[in-house]
């Protein structure tokens, strides 16, 4: 006799428990009114392809990841005369750009990514002064090409993308670019830009730096453990392989600020009646011989960073935060002290977060003595090296979110001519005034003068 199988009762509540994981986000498990209104819009509401155009890397991958698919050059050959340039050089003519940047789209969406960008948006992160012909260039080549098939674009600013990563809205943001650092305040998801300061020290001195010391003095071991300087040949291998910046960030470190006085006293050579003992010297593989790396490099190549301005026509980073501290108003200083972010490629370094410490609080002391002690940083995971693509990120968590679809800029806005929505949007909408009883002077020379209309009878 066969066993009759038992039924099990569940109740309506339980499946309705069932049907959503308790790992399922909110906001996935019940639509939005924005993801709703997008789709009856026509609007497609998947993870859009992410896209950071650097000065010297390009980071891209899908929004909502963790980090980026890859981080590229973003220097490739021109198709038209095969010179290398960079991928927004604005120098070039505009039909010779838009080649360099459709070859370079092509690569990245089309060979690395397998094209995902069909039917999804693009999110730019780019910077604040990216010029508008290169901005409308991106979008004539993404929305012109039909490789692509875009259906919308989004430029956010890297900037306020810092933040996003550390879940905070207002921030000292301090980005060691490649070519210079730069000092953004910003409160409340709001950059003051007015307060924004540069320097001309990055990356890539510092990286020059390490080039030129190892090229004139650095010294290879060969096989027999001998020393020697470098010939002509491997001076030529040594740059086109870019080593210095490959060791860069690998190798190196920010000394203590009594140390970097007597480094920069002893004229960068080692003497023997140096009283420092410097970090110990390493030896890296260059083919079938090494490079020795001296401590004193590795502590020394840094110090671009921190050089006093009549030295070398750059202000120090600490210099930097000061003058841009002093240009923000009075009530948010505090609250910016509290949180500073140093993002970039150098940012990583040992030490350096301690030596912006020390020497900013040297220069509060006279200007601003009650903030001394409100210098606090926004600490970056040690195994997770997020400040080299930390804006990358926060364009990856803005770009999941339900707000972008109200700041997109679709295909139908380019086919009607619509201009592109500038990194903030309260002047897209700004007309200027009319006063009919006023009549503004033609004259150049007076162009913001306004003389009143003269009633005739009082004439």
């Amino acid at each position: 006799m066969s066993e009759t199988p038992r039924r099990i009762k569940i109740e309506r509540k339980d499946i309705s428990a069932l049907s959503t994981p308790i790992s399922t986000p909110r906001r996935l498990a019940t639509a939005s009114s924005a993801v709703k209104a997008a789709h009856f819009a026509g609007i497609d509401v998947r993870s859009p392809v992410v896209i950071e155009i650097g000065s010297r890397w390009t980071k891209y991958g899908i929004g909502g990841e963790y980090v980026p698919r890859k981080i590229v050059s973003s220097f490739i050959k021109n198709p038209t005369n095969e010179k290398v340039v960079h991928v927004l050089d604005h120098s070039l003519p505009h039909d010779e750009l838009y080649k360099v940047l459709n070859v370079f789209f092509k690569k990245i969406i089309v060979k690395d990514l397998l094209n995902p960008a069909q039917e999804r948006r693009i999110v730019i992160v780019e910077s604040l002064f990216t010029p508008s012909e290169i901005r409308r260039l991106i979008a004539e080549v993404l929305f012109e090409e039909h490789t692509y098939k875009v259906p919308s674009i989004i430029y956010v600013p890297a900037p306020l993308m810092n933040l996003f990563p550390f879940g905070t809205k207002s921030s000292l943001v301090i980005d060691i670019g490649y070519h210079s650092t730069t000092v953004f305040p910003v409160f409340d998801f709001v950059v003051v830009f007015n307060a924004y300061e540069e320097n001309g020290a990055g990356g890539g001195t510092m990286s020059e730096r390490i080039s030129e010391y190892l090229l004139t003095k650095g010294k290879i071991r060969d096989h027999d453990g001998s020393l020697r300087d470098f010939n002509e040949d491997e001076k030529q291998e040594f740059e086109r392989r870019k080593v210095a910046e490959d060791i860069n960030s690998r190798f190196f470190m920010v000394t203590q600020m009594e140390r970097a006085k007597i480094i920069h006293d002893i004229e960068d050579k080692i003497e023997p009646e140096t009283p420092l003992q410097f970090a110990p010297d390493i030896e890296i593989p260059f083919g079938t011989r090494k490079i020795v790396i001296p401590g004193y490099l590795r502590e020394a190549a840094a110090e671009c960073f921190f050089e006093k301005e009549e030295s070398c026509g750059s202000a120090p980073i600490p210099e930097l935060i000061m003058r841009s501290l002093i240009k923000t108003p009075i009530d948010i200083r505090r609250l910016l002290l509290n949180n500073i972010l140093v993002t970039g490629s150098a940012a990583g370094l040992p030490g350096m977060l301690g030596r912006i410490k020390v020497e900013l609080k040297e220069l509060l002391k006279s200007q601003f003595p009650k903030l001394i002690d409100e210098v606090m940083f926004i600490k970056v995971p040690q195994d997770n090296r997020i400040e080299r693509y930390s804006s990358w990120l926060g364009g990856s968590f803005f770009a999941d979110m339900d707000e972008l679809i109200h700041r997109v800029y679709t295909k139908d806005d380019w086919t009607n001519k619509k201009p592109l929505p500038d990194w903030t949007n309260y002047i897209d909408d700004y007309k200027i005034p009319h006063v009919p009883d006023m009549i503004v002077s033609q004259n150049i020379k007076d162009i913001i003068h306004v003389t009143p209309k003269l009633n005739e009878s009082v004439a």
